[in-house]
């Protein structure tokens, strides 16, 4: 009787640890295909992947790395959507106050080129502001040349125009 209370402690003891080696595999599989996910930059399907296998093996060690991971790779792609975002407005509203220039203006002042003198300025003003919440973005290296370009361009335009237009030179002169 007594051999038998052993031999049945024993069952149940292997048939735990039988249990928990199986519960380990499969939390071990699940944080691989988190990884996976993760790698090939899934970041939603590795976040609904990662909270079911915390809903089923809580108390795994291997989902606070993971965690961490995937939150910060979340923070960083919210951060490229910003950048792009704030790269995009930047761009549309220099192209658009260029092509009012062109056509005559919204400020019509009669002076396109000063007119685009301005929108150039203005968006280099809210570059330097998207340096600042977003520092050290390649993106804004791309903008500033595109900025500079244009400036440069426009300066041309406007010393062609000064040279018909009495006192703008000096002022022209003094922006460029």
């Amino acid at each position: 009787s007594s051999d038998v209370c052993s031999s049945d402690l024993v069952q149940a003891r292997r048939s735990e640890a039988r249990r928990i080696e199986r519960m380990r595999a499969e939390a071990a599989s699940l944080a691989r295909q988190i990884r996976e996910r993760l790698q090939a930059n899934d970041l939603d399907g590795a976040a609904e992947s990662l909270a079911a296998a915390r809903a089923d093996f809580p108390d795994e060690a291997e989902w606070t790395p993971l965690t961490a991971e995937l939150e910060t790779r979340q923070k960083a792609r919210q951060r490229e959507r910003e950048v792009t975002a704030r790269d995009r407005e930047i761009r549309a509203e220099l192209d658009s106050a260029l092509a009012g220039a062109r056509a005559g203006g919204a400020a019509d002042s009669g002076y396109p080129v000063l007119e685009s003198w301005i929108a150039i300025a203005a968006a280099g003003k809210r570059l330097a502001q998207a340096r600042v919440q977003f520092p050290g973005e390649r993106a804004w290296e791309e903008l500033e040349r595109e900025i500079s370009t244009r400036r440069r361009r426009a300066a041309k335009q406007a010393m062609e125009e000064a040279e018909r237009l009495p006192g703008m030179a000096d002022w022209f002169a003094s922006e460029a």
